[in-house]
């Protein structure tokens, strides 16, 4: 991974941190206050997609980690939770099956980076496998960046990555069905 990749992710980290503070402050002052927003809340987390996460030990010192729905700033804090004490564990390799993963944000690819760097630090291997036509395209996409490339925060890059899986989707399955 390229320097300016890890500078990027990092940044992308950051803003999303300092987000969700501020996400998370606005909305204890507001539930306090307004019942409509808390049903919204309620709402919104009911429509929101998301993560299922499996582990699986396949040998003493490997695991398979199957995602289902959604890797971005709402779930990634769970991946994390749930792999990081793995790490130790993963001697060998940690397999990430991507087959029914259907979205992934900077803040999923920054989970992702993060724990592939802690596997091959430990000079175990990080495998991806199954990955959807526009979850690859993110990935094709953080690698083909620029250096001059900057988004000017997290939801710009998060618009754009967006974007590129919208137009993976839509070359997979024109007809819309």
């Amino acid at each position: 991974m390229s320097a300016f990749a890890v500078q990027l992710i990092y940044y992308l980290t950051a803003t999303a941190d300092l987000i969700r503070t501020f996400k998370e402050e606005i909305q204890r002052r507001l539930s306090c206050k307004n019942h409509r927003f808390s049903q919204l809340k309620c709402s919104l987390k009911e429509d929101r997609m998301t993560l299922k996460i499996i582990i699986e030990k396949k040998k003493e010192d490997s695991y398979t980690i199957r995602l289902e729905g959604r890797l971005d700033t709402d779930t990634y804090l769970e991946f994390e939770k749930k792999v990081k004490p793995l790490i130790p564990l993963c001697a060998k390799a940690m397999i990430i099956d991507m087959a029914k993963l259907d979205y992934i944000s900077s803040a999923g690819l920054s989970v992702i980076f993060s724990t592939k760097k802690a596997i091959e630090a430990k000079k175990g291997s990080f495998i991806m496998i199954n990955l959807k036509p526009q979850i690859r395209k993110v990935f094709e996409i953080v690698k083909a960046l620029p250096k001059e490339t900057v988004f000017e925060s997290m939801e710009e890059a998060d618009r754009y990555l967006d974007m590129m899986q919208k137009k993976e989707i839509e070359k997979e399955n024109p007809t819309g069905t």
